[in-house]
């Protein structure tokens, strides 16, 4: 296979994983099968463009000109939902583009008139409840942030009259704002009639105002009248489930990243240039370089009490040290202090690995990893390396010392066996075929052993981890860990005096979901860590896996389930105090994190409770709706 055979192969893996690779070879019902089969606005009257996998074009995956391999035409068909047998995808597909043109509308009027939204609703139009209750109730509120919530909603029904009416009230408190921004997810299709269909979703709206922004969280329920093709599908209702708005003063974050960084030369070549810009330009022996798998660490490094940034970089890029300056700004160092390193690195931790005082590196490059010794300068002159066989790559560093011996080992985190990315994880839902983890423990003096099997970490260790964090999580004095794993379920090792025993089943912590990220911190204040774990959040995965008589052609009903939790996005996990974990998630309102990495825990208004900051997204390449 080609490299970029293998690249597409991957790409269209993410697209079909996003959906759970579940296009179904089932035929239409009858009663489906009478769905138009093209997507037209009709704000617009004309045929709306395609835009990435979304709707089924996928020539963002290919080089300009270039056909896809024999092998992957028949995948590349199927993924059309016309072609595959999945009405409710293509009325899914319809619904979005009608719903966003109708916000679209209401949020940019032309500037001669007001918007016509006649030509969106059904000659059947049944009406919608109120969108905006008259009655608020505040949540939350600090100096800077209001948040309030509807205490009910009325789902009665308001006419045709009344739509204009609604949305000006909806839309009231954005009056004289600008940079909007709109969002949907569909969650469900619900195919109730050949000339019917519903959806269920999440809808946000946002945009600054006065200075600060704005910011509407709603679930809609909208149910579609079908015509004679999807040109005259047209909304015949809508009803609001949940309201939810917060007002900010002023923005969180001022984006300090040209000020500080912009008087390195590189600093346009390489950080406002995404991985995927330097697909055609790097050798492809260096590895996954369109991945971004590339981390950094803070830490002082110099000594002069001011945090440092090491940058890991793909390979055929230089690492960077930035040395903080007095007056903010960074300047990289990276080649004075011999650490300007070409390999490939992804994971990366400052720490102290010998005791001396002064703040080390370590590296992780392919299977190894490289520690760094600091002579106290931000100069590094020794360098040791931890080599292991398996050429499984390391992708993340968890550093503690949970043998409380007074110095710091390292857990590694890996993924893929055999660093290949056609190799799919097996069974996808709860997989085991990823790469052993290892567990490097420092015995003084710069040496490390490989002490995994030794302490007891090669139970369940094949699965395809991202990340690790250690914590004493059941209050016994000594550190445990938790491994959040990708494609399956994650791991947490009790600490038993040096030996570590895999507790997740025991301790209620368990769950088939795509982890990529773990923090903790003790967010309702009772004394004991939490878990907050980063998932994937997949709205095709919740439309398709719930729907139990067409998802695997209605067999295997006990992986239904799966699947879905796999689908339901992030995790928050309260310990009970006894080291057992409950699954609050949903009563806190925390899952939708989207396509989540690496979320944290921090208290961004200092009032002495945690908060959450979830990154998420993921590869796009050209194609504008992220997934």
């Amino acid at each position: 296979m080609s490299h970029s055979d293998l690249w597409l192969s991957f790409a269209l893996g993410l697209v079909l994983f996003g959906a759970f690779a579940c296009g179904g070879n089932g035929k239409p019902d009858s009663e489906d099968s009478q769905l138009p089969s093209q997507t037209t606005s009709p704000h617009s009257g004309t045929q709306e463009p395609e835009i990435g996998a979304e709707s089924g074009d996928l020539s963002v995956l290919f080089e300009d000109g270039q056909a896809p391999p024999d092998h992957l035409s028949e995948d590349l068909r199927k993924h059309d939902p016309k072609v595959d047998g999945w009405p409710s995808e293509v009325a899914h597909d319809v619904a979005k583009h009608v719903i966003h043109d109708f916000l679209e509308g209401w949020l940019h009027p032309p500037e001669d008139g007001a918007f016509n939204f006649a030509p969106f609703l059904a000659d059947d139009f049944q009406g919608l409840s109120p969108l905006r209750p008259s009655s608020l109730e505040i949540r939350f509120e600090d100096e800077h942030h209001q948040v309030y919530r509807a205490p009910e909603l009325s789902q009665e029904l308001l006419g045709r009259d009344q739509v204009a009416a609604q949305f000006d009230a909806l839309l009231q408190p954005f009056q004289g704002g600008q940079d909007f921004k709109e969002a949907l997810k569909i969650v469900r299709v619900h195919m109730d009639e050949a000339d019917h269909f519903r959806v269920e979703g999440h809808v946000q709206i946002s945009a600054e105002v006065g200075g600060g922004r704005r910011q509407q969280v709603m679930e809609w329920e909208v149910g579609f009248t079908v015509g004679e093709d999807l040109e005259h599908s047209r909304i015949r209702f809508i009803r609001n489930h949940f309201f939810e708005e917060v007002h900010s003063k002023r923005p969180l974050f001022a984006d300090l990243t040209e000020r500080v960084f912009a008087a390195n030369s590189f600093y346009e070549d390489e950080f406002l240039r995404g991985v995927n810009e330097y697909h055609g330009s790097m050798d492809r022996l260096f590895g996954d370089f369109f991945m971004g798998w590339q981390g950094l660490a803070v830490g002082d490094l110099n000594g002069d009490g001011l945090d440092d940034v090491y940058v890991a970089q793909q390979g055929g890029l230089p690492n960077r040290l930035l040395m903080h300056k007095a007056d903010g700004s960074a300047k990289d160092q990276a080649a004075r202090s011999q650490v300007a390193f070409l390999e490939t690195t992804r994971g990366v931790v400052i720490a102290d690995f010998d005791n001396d005082g002064h703040q080390d590196l370590a590296l992780t490059m392919g299977q190894n990893i490289l520690l760094c010794f600091n002579q106290g300068t931000g100069v590094f002159t020794d360098f040791v390396g931890l080599e292991d066989a398996n050429p499984a790559n390391i992708h993340s560093l968890a550093v503690a010392d949970p043998d409380q011996d007074g110095d710091l080992d390292i857990y590694a985190c890996r993924y893929n066996k055999n660093n290949t990315l056609g190799v799919n994880p097996v069974p996808y839902h709860d997989a085991y075929n990823g790469a052993p983890n290892l567990y490097w423990r420092n015995q003084g003096n710069r040496s490390f052993e490989n002490a995994t099997e030794k302490v007891g970490f090669h139970v369940k260790n094949s699965r395809y981890s991202l990340a690790g964090l250690w914590e004493d999580f059941d209050q016994d004095s000594d550190l445990d860990l938790f491994v959040a794993n990708d494609f399956g379920g994650n791991n947490l090792y009790r600490n038993e005096g040096g030996k570590f025993t895999n507790v997740i089943e025991e301790v209620g912590a368990q769950e088939l979901a795509a982890s990529m990220g773990v923090t903790c911190a003790d967010y309702d204040l009772d004394g004991d860590m939490d878990l907050y774990i980063s998932n994937m959040f997949s709205s095709a995965g919740q439309r398709i896996a719930s729907q139990s008589n067409r998802f695997m052609e209605g067999q295997h009903q006990e992986a239904h389930q799966a699947y879905l939790r796999h689908a339901r996005g992030n995790t928050l996990w309260r310990n009970r105090g006894d080291g057992s974990f409950e699954d609050v998630t949903m009563t806190s309102g925390v899952s939708l994190g989207r396509w989540a990495w690496g979320a944290k825990f921090v208290d961004l208004n200092n009032d002495g409770f945690e908060d959450l900051y979830v990154p998420n997204g993921f590869i796009t390449n050209k194609a504008p709706d992220d997934l």
